[in-house]
C-alpha cells in the first residue's frame, strides 16, 4: 500500500464513523487550510535552503581537489532534482497528505469518549505503583526541583520543530523510495496508536492524580493541559467541535513514537543526525513523564510500536538505491504483505 492510498482510506473510515455515530465533521476545510498554508510557506523556505546545500557541496569538492563545478552547473543540478515539474508534484503530493494526516488525527482524537467512554488510568496506576511505590510522575515531581519547570516545559515543546523539521527532511529528499518508506511507516504509527487509544482509552497522571502537579509553577505546559481538559469537559457535556474537541490521549504516546521513527529513520543518514535526534528523543521521554502526560507502559509502548514498524521496513531500504529495486529490498512490497 502507498502511503497517498492510506491516507486515502483512513479520510474514508474517519467520514464513516462520524456517519455511523451521528456526529458532524465541523470545518475540515477551515483545519486544512490554516495547516496547509503554513507547510506550503516551510517548503518554499526549504527550497533555497536546498539550493545553498547543494552549493557548499560543490565547494566542498572542489576544495578536496576535485572538479571546479561552476554556478551554472550547481543551477541546473538543482533545477533538475527540486524545480522539475514531476518533482515539485511529488513534494507538494507529500505535503498535502501530511496535512490531511494531521486533520484526520484531530477528528479521531475526538471520537475516542464516544467510541469507548471506559478509562483505564486507574490500572495503569496500580501498575506503577506496584513497580516504584507510587506513580513515576510523583516520583519525578519530587526528585526534580521544581524551579527548572520552565525549561523542562521547554523541552516538551521541543517536539514541534522537531517534527516539522523531520518531515521536511524526508520530503525533501530525492531518494523518493525512501521518502515513501519513511511516510508509510509515519502514516501508520499514527493509525496503529489512535486504534490502541480506542482499545485502551487513558488521560494520564495528570488529569487523574492533579494535586501531585499543585507545587508545579504556572507554565505553558500546564495551560496547555488545563486547556485541553476544559475542551474535553465540553465534548462529554454535548459540545460539538464548533465550542471543544477531545485531543487528550495518553496510551501510547504518539510524541515519543514519532521520536524514537524519526530517531531510528534519521540515524541511517548521518551519526549526527541521529545524535541530535536521540538527544531530542531524551528529553521528550523526561517531560512526557515529569508533566504527567503519561505513565511509563505509555512510552514504552510507543518506543516498541516505532521500533517494530523501523524493523519491518525503513530498515531494509538501500538509501543509496540504484535504480532498478530489488525486490528483496522492496519496503512497500514488503510492508504490504506484512499488514494485508
Amino acid at each position: 500500500m502507498r502511503s497517498d492510498i492510506l491516507i486515502v482510506v483512513a479520510a474514508v473510515v474517519t467520514a464513516c464513523l462520524y456517519l455511523l455515530l451521528g456526529l458532524p465533521i465541523v470545518s475540515p476545510q477551515q483545519l486544512f487550510s490554516e495547516r496547509i498554508i503554513n507547510a506550503l510557506s516551510m517548503y518554499f523556505y526549504a527550497l533555497p535552503v536546498m539550493f545553498l546545500l547543494f552549493r557548499l557541496r560543490d565547494i566542498r569538492k572542489a576544495l578536496r581537489g576535485k572538479t571546479t563545478i561552476c554556478w551554472k552547473e550547481t543551477v541546473v543540478d538543482f533545477h533538475r532534482q527540486f524545480l522539475s515539474v514531476k518533482n515539485i508534484f511529488i513534494d507538494l503530493k507529500l505535503i498535502f497528505s501530511v496535512v490531511v494526516l494531521f486533520v484526520l488525527v484531530i477528528y479521531l482524537r475526538h471520537l475516542i469518549p464516544f467510541i469507548n467512554e471506559r478509562i483505564y488510568d486507574q490500572w495503569l496506576d496500580y501498575g506503577e505503583s506496584l513497580l516504584f511505590g507510587t506513580t513515576l510522575a510523583e516520583k519525578l515531581v519530587t526528585s526534580f526541583d521544581s524551579k527548572f519547570a520552565y525549561w523542562y516545559a521547554q523541552s516538551y515543546f521541543l517536539y514541534y520543530p522537531y517534527m516539522s523539521l523531520l518531515l521536511f527532511f524526508f520530503i525533501m529528499q530525492r531518494n523518493r523510495h525512501a521518502a515513501e518508506a519513511f511516510f508509510l511507516g509515519f502514516y501508520l504509527l499514527w493509525f496503529i496508536g489512535l486504534g490502541l487509544t480506542y482499545l485502551l482509552p487513558t488521560l494520564g497522571p495528570c488529569y487523574m492524580n492533579p494535586d501531585l502537579f499543585l507545587s508545579l509553577p504556572k507554565n505553558a505546559v500546564t495551560d496547555m493541559q488545563n486547556t485541553l481538559w476544559q475542551m474535553r469537559e465540553l465534548v462529554i457535556s454535548g459540545a460539538d467541535m464548533r465550542q471543544g474537541v477531545n485531543l487528550i490521549t495518553a496510551f501510547p504516546s504518539l510524541h515519543v513514537a514519532v521520536l524514537t521513527w524519526g530517531s531510528l529513520c534519521l540515524n541511517r543518514y548521518s551519526n549526527i543526525l541521529g545524535v541530535i535526534s536521540w538527544f531530542c528523543w531524551v528529553l521528550t521521554m523526561f517531560s512526557t513523564l515529569y508533566f504527567g502526560w503519561h505513565y511509563l507502559i505509555d512510552n514504552l509502548v510507543a518506543v516498541i510500536m516505532a521500533a517494530t514498524l523501523y524493523r519491518l521496513g525503513f530498515a531494509r531500504v538501500k538509501l543509496n538505491q540504484p535504480k532498478k529495486i530489488s525486490r528483496g529490498e522492496d519496503y512497500l512490497k514488503r510492508m504490504t504483505e506484512f499488514f494485508s
